[in-house]
């Protein structure tokens, strides 16, 4: 009976795809876990093909925002040097300053490794041990230190990774996928994520100050003699810095608080955390895990390579200990 029931659903997923359109050896797999799950006629994995397609048009549109915001600002706010010369000499500067970090940053964070598991990796020396006790349930999900695999990658995973649908990888310290640099925010990336919004941010105040007092004129109604285009392009760009700062000021405040108490936001919805926190060593220690320790790289989007070395190594080694942790075992003491 079961092998005749297989056979129906095959078949009837079969005949679905064939209506829908030609499909892959793997559609008839794909449908039936689907329909497991639950989401008949629904297949959840071609949303996340379709998020990495749409990841590469956000980047250019992320691109092609950046560039709008330039031109309008420096080409249409310098009519307005005339009347405070040094004042807006002295904000272009910083408006030019701010945009190269931004797209530096942001290309930082879209094009690098977010935090790719090394190939090989493996959390005790004795794998097949502890493949028999999860396949037992002797590990307590609340427990993060855990030996943990991933099905999806077939490899194991270090504590605080987690597998990326999008990325189709398992990324160390996820923190979320953010569709707006078509890449994940991880343990390598995670530092100029939040200097690109801060960077972003800082822009789109010092833009709108330029455009305000063309703004003002514009719904005052005294430019009759100017281009209406001039006028649509400087409503539209200072409408977009103060959606953007504002919006982004909340998101990295939420993020910069997260960071301190060394917290991700995929840890932040988990269902089951421990208490006290096991990953938090303090403000200072958290604030420079991302950061790093030396000043004079916080404000970029670079490591010293001592200590990046020291943050993947502390991530990778932070499971190589007793198979049922028979041992006490404190991050701190990394």
């Amino acid at each position: 009976v079961a092998r005749t029931d297989a056979a129906q659903h095959a078949a009837k997923h079969a005949t679905c795809a064939r209506m829908a359109a030609p499909s892959t050896s793997t559609a008839p797999s794909s449908s039936t876990d689907v329909h497991d799950h639950g989401f008949q006629g629904v297949d959840l994995f071609r949303h996340c093909r379709l998020l990495r397609g749409l990841g590469n048009a956000m980047v250019l549109l992320v691109l092609a925002l950046v560039a709008c915001n330039y031109y309008v600002t420096v080409c249409f706010g310098w009519r307005e040097r005339m009347a405070q010369e040094v004042a807006w000499d002295a904000a272009l500067a910083t408006y030019h300053v701010l945009v190269a970090m931004l797209v530096w940053c942001y290309l930082a964070c879209a094009v690098a490794d977010a935090g790719t598991v090394p190939n090989g990796w493996r959390p005790v020396e004795d794998v097949a041990a502890a493949m028999r006790a999860i396949e037992r349930g002797e590990f307590d999900r609340a427990d993060h230190a855990r030996p943990r695999y991933c099905r999806k990658c077939e490899a194991w995973k270090p504590e605080r990774a987690h597998h990326c649908s999008v990325c189709n990888q398992c990324v160390l310290r996820m923190d979320h996928h953010c569709v707006w640099i078509a890449n994940c925010v991880g343990v390598y990336n995670t530092k100029a994520f939040l200097l690109f919004m801060a960077y972003t941010a800082a822009a789109c105040l010092v833009s709108g100050a330029m455009l305000v007092p063309k703004f003002v004129r514009s719904l005052s109604g005294t430019v009759e003699e100017e281009d209406p285009v001039e006028i649509a392009l400087v409503l539209f760009v200072f409408i977009l810095d103060a959606a953007f700062a504002i919006s982004i000021l909340g998101f990295l405040v939420m993020h910069v608080g997260l960071v301190v108490k060394n917290i991700t936001t995929i840890e932040m919805y988990e269902k089951i955390r421990t208490t006290p926190w096991r990953y938090d060593k303090g403000k200072r220690k958290n604030f420079e895990e991302v950061f790093g320790r030396k000043k004079r790289y916080w404000m970029l989007p670079l490591y010293d390579r001592e200590d990046k070395e020291k943050l993947v190594g502390y991530m990778l080694e932070m499971d190589k200990r007793p198979l049922l942790g028979s041992l006490p075992y404190h991050p701190q003491d990394v």
